[in-house]
């Protein structure tokens, strides 16, 4: 409840408010039943809190809608939103699959583990060196945002463990398609870009196709959960590293590519971002 309540807060304060409380200290939330038996989140000490203007809110529901799309001028969008073009130019080709990553989270149409997540390895693989570019890219505005979201990771870890705002983000979206699809038409192009493909997996068995299934190419990072455990044994018998699988698919950006082609006998199972 404590994690409903938290996440509540912070997705509605975002979307629909506008306002964000940077100073997200464990001293500054705290929880109490009250007469009927709920539980209450209570939120001290707004002197840190951040407004957004009317661009920076619409900009970051259009990012939320690209990144659902999986396809957009992300690169337009963060710019008009202050970040130095001149930095993200050199990642731009990888920006939108970097927000896949970080808003992950905060999209899936579930209950999302934390624990699984590996943001940092994974955005480490995808940016390499030139992953502290878009940090530096980002205007001294941003900062509140980034520290609120931190907050909203770190107390929904601590708190269950796994996080669930989807519907309110789809809600968000639909209520204001008409608003975000204006304001996406007034930000001239820079960089239209998409988060290329699907990860594919194929199983054929005697000459025929037994499966043919297809899912968004982010799934690659948990590959290891598409396969029984005598697959996974026997991959590692044969000296295939799912790891090094996923390090290959980050550090292309996740862009069309053949991951993983094996064969035992009459079967052979083929994994490519198609």
């Amino acid at each position: 409840e404590a994690n409903r309540l938290i996440s509540e807060f912070f997705m509605t304060s975002l979307l629909e408010m506008g306002i964000l409380h940077a100073d997200p200290n464990p001293g500054n939330y705290a929880f109490r039943i009250n007469d009927k038996g709920e539980v209450n989140l209570i939120v001290y000490d707004f002197g840190a809190s951040y407004r957004m203007s009317v661009d920076e809110q619409l900009g970051f529901g259009l990012l939320l809608k690209m990144l659902k799309k999986e396809r957009g001028d992300a690169l337009a969008v963060l710019c008009n939103m202050g970040f130095k073009k001149e930095n993200l130019l050199s990642i731009q080709e990888k920006i939108l699959p970097l927000l896949a990553i970080t808003f992950e989270p905060l999209l899936l149409a579930a209950r999302y583990p934390l624990d699984k997540w590996k943001r940092s390895e994974r955005v480490k693989g995808l940016l390499g060196a030139k992953r502290w570019e878009f940090m530096v890219a980002a205007p001294p505005a941003c900062m509140p945002f980034i520290r609120g979201l931190r907050g909203l990771y770190y107390y929904c870890g601590h708190l269950g463990g796994d996080m669930f705002v989807s519907p309110q983000v789809n809600l968000y979206l639909e209520e204001h398609k008409d608003a975000l699809a204006q304001f996406e038409q007034s930000l001239p192009e820079v960089y239209s870009d998409d988060i290329y493909g699907r990860l594919e997996v194929k199983v054929m068995d005697g000459g025929m196709e037994k499966v043919n299934i297809t899912f968004a190419s982010r799934v690659v990072e948990n590959v290891e959960e598409l396969m029984d455990d005598k697959t996974l044994e026997r991959l590692e018998e044969n000296g295939i590293d799912l790891e090094a699988i996923k390090k290959r698919a980050r550090e292309n950006a996740y862009r069309p590519m053949p991951l993983l082609e094996w064969e035992e006998g009459e079967k052979k199972v083929f994994v490519a971002i198609v």
